[in-house]
């Protein structure tokens, strides 16, 4: 009977020791999460993971997001300029002055945060450092005007039209790609709701103040040709404000 009863003793110490240490196990340490930002084009998406300490104020974040924007203006001949060569061959020349812009980025995020708890949420709050790339690339063309008549009410006007737009050719193109390094530090506030025992979403308000420089131009001619009407594309230093929200679900463990 002595033996039993030890043995129940010892049990009923070694499942209030893994209760115990469940309990402990409550809080995670890590989490890691998938966030989308909004206002800055499409697709923009990242990867968060962050660290928590126990009793400590702050805690870390690190996050690696990537995306693009693009800016498509179709041509329109209302913004286009127009030349006389005084060539009979060509007699007019047209400039599109609209772009085809595209910009892609990549961008690290190492922060630290404040978390202050309230009965159905908590309030985020952090700074740190941004390190990123920009890649941009613009797209223009000359093309040949044609000179068209047109009558209305009677009077005769006249009009410029591109002469291609049936097969849309140019009789030259630019495009320029240009690479960008930028820098600066980041603000974030937000929310946090729990969804489950092990999953989170946050929605947060992102500042930053950069400065960027330009690592390497290249401007590549389809030809020759009136390449006076085309001016290269020059990378210049700036520095400039991004706003954005973030919007994640995260899971800790």
């Amino acid at each position: 009977m002595k033996i039993k009863r030890w043995a129940f003793i010892l049990i009923a110490i070694g499942f209030s020791n893994l209760s115990f240490s469940q309990d402990n196990d409550v809080f995670s340490k890590h989490s890691i999460g998938l966030e989308y930002q909004l206002f800055l084009g499409s697709p923009n998406i990242g990867i968060t993971y962050r660290n928590y300490r126990e009793g400590a104020k702050f805690n870390y974040r690190a996050s690696l997001f990537m995306g693009g924007s693009n800016n498509y203006t179709f041509n329109n001949q209302q913004t286009d300029l127009f030349f006389r060569t005084n060539d009979s061959a060509v007699p007019f020349l047209g400039v599109n002055n609209s772009s085809l812009n595209n910009r892609s980025y990549r961008r690290l995020e190492i922060a630290l945060e404040r978390v202050k708890g309230y009965k159905n949420f908590d309030l985020i709050s952090g700074f740190g450092i941004n390190l990123g790339h920009v890649a941009s690339s613009s797209f223009s063309s000359v093309y040949e005007a044609q000179e068209q008549e047109v009558i209305k009410n009677g009077i005769t006007y006249y009009q410029l039209v591109n002469g291609n737009v049936a097969d849309q050719e140019n009789l030259n193109s630019l495009t320029s790609n240009i690479n960008y390094l930028n820098a600066g530090l980041c603000f974030n506030t937000g929310l946090k709701f729990d969804i489950g025992k092990r999953l989170y979403c946050t929605t947060t308000l992102n500042l930053r103040a950069n400065v960027q420089w330009t690592l390497s131009e290249k401007n590549e001619y389809a030809n020759d040709l009136y390449k006076e009407h085309l001016p290269s594309q020059r990378g210049a230093s700036t520095f400039n404000f991004e706003t954005d929200l973030t919007i994640g679900v995260h899971y800790k463990f």
